[in-house]
């Protein structure tokens, strides 16, 4: 029974660990799945010119590195790049994350929204398309290391603009908490009925 058991819960831990990402569209949904306390950045109060790479957080253990290889650019209350074309890159510096999004949009040079499509890629390869502007959020099983917004055309003229982003740690799955609990309690029982013979 106890091999049983042992072997029951390392085939649960081996398909826990293999490398599934969930793509969120809807951020009510996406922050239920957050575990308090995250870090939430809005990007209020910066000022151009911005460098190439800026430093946010850290709040609540979690920071990010907001990078362009031609430098950012601060639209109200989001973060953009200051060049059409160039890719947003968002470094997760501080705690691991396992859980990130924002609101993507792309825009033209006033930080007015344009009919175009972004691509939001998550550092494990999971990527999602945004046509023009819309929430993404990954919430993975291993870390997210760094999410990128880009363009998927081939000569872009617009920016890629992030705004509303959030880092954190997803609350642990339901199935694997329960599952771990009746091992854990058939373990127990097993212990007890042999130390009652």
């Amino acid at each position: 029974m106890r091999k049983v058991l042992v072997l029951s819960l390392l085939t649960l831990w081996a398909g826990h660990v293999q490398g599934a990402t969930i793509i969120y569209t809807d951020e009510s949904l996406f922050a239920a799945q957050l575990q308090s306390p995250y870090y939430l950045e809005d990007f209020t109060g910066l000022s151009n010119p911005l460098p190439a790479n800026q430093d946010f957080g850290p709040v609540n253990g979690y920071s990010f590195q907001a990078h362009a290889d031609n430098g950012l650019y601060a639209n109200p209350d989001a973060i953009s790049t200051f060049s059409p074309g160039d890719i947003l890159h968002l470094s997760f510096t501080g705690s691991t994350v396992n859980a990130a999004g924002g609101i993507f949009t792309a825009t033209d040079m006033f930080g007015g929204t344009v009919p175009q499509t972004l691509k939001v890629e998550a550092s494990d390869g999971t990527l999602q398309s945004v046509s023009t502007t819309g929430f993404v959020g990954f919430i993975s099983d291993s870390a997210i290391t760094w999410l990128e917004v880009s363009s998927d055309a081939v000569a872009p003229d617009f920016f890629p603009q992030a705004d509303h982003l959030y880092s954190g740690v997803s609350v642990p799955e339901p199935a694997l908490i329960g599952a771990a609990s009746i091992a854990c309690t058939g373990l127990l029982l097993r212990k007890r009925k042999g130390a009652s013979r």
